[in-house]
């Protein structure tokens, strides 16, 4: 993103010497160099008396970004996936968690394939195991995957 001349202007104009700017939010605005992110904060530090705590950088694809004073930063949900179209930016490899399978359950390709099988599997007893459904946790996840026959 290049800020442009417009957008610079209307920057500054809303941060007229009255202004207590607190926080800048320009989530999912595709600012991709850090020094576009400079020229904002440039902009931003005219505000006179500068209070400015937190910036949100989130949704944007920046890999890096450094601040010479102290302010909250949100650079969440960064990376080329996330500000490409269609549904595909929002899938994520899963790795099945083996300690939890059910014994009709075989877990292929590194954790990442499952299989109902006709015959229990013999795997170890463990508390986390499920007994009565077809199911198997993905780790540090907060749900759970069903297999439907």
């Amino acid at each position: 993103m290049t800020l442009g001349t417009r957008g610079q202007s209307c920057l500054l104009l809303a941060l007229h010497k009255r202004c207590k700017l607190q926080a800048l939010r320009l989530s999912g605005c595709l600012i991709t160099q850090p020094e576009n992110v400079s020229s904002v904060l440039a902009i931003a530090l005219r505000s006179e008396p500068f209070q400015m705590k937190e910036l949100d950088l989130s949704y944007n694809p920046l890999r890096y970004v450094e601040l010479d004073f102290p302010l909250q930063l949100n650079m969440d949900h960064t990376g080329e996936s996330r500000n490409k179209p269609g549904l595909k930016k929002y899938a994520s490899e899963l790795t099945l968690d083996p300690s939890t399978a059910n014994c009709f359950l075989s877990l292929s390709e590194g954790n990442r394939k499952v299989t109902r099988q006709r015959k229990e599997r013999d795997y170890p007893s463990t508390q986390e195991r499920f007994d009565e459904c077809n199911q198997t946790s993905i780790p540090n996840r907060n749900h759970f995957s069903q297999i439907v026959k």
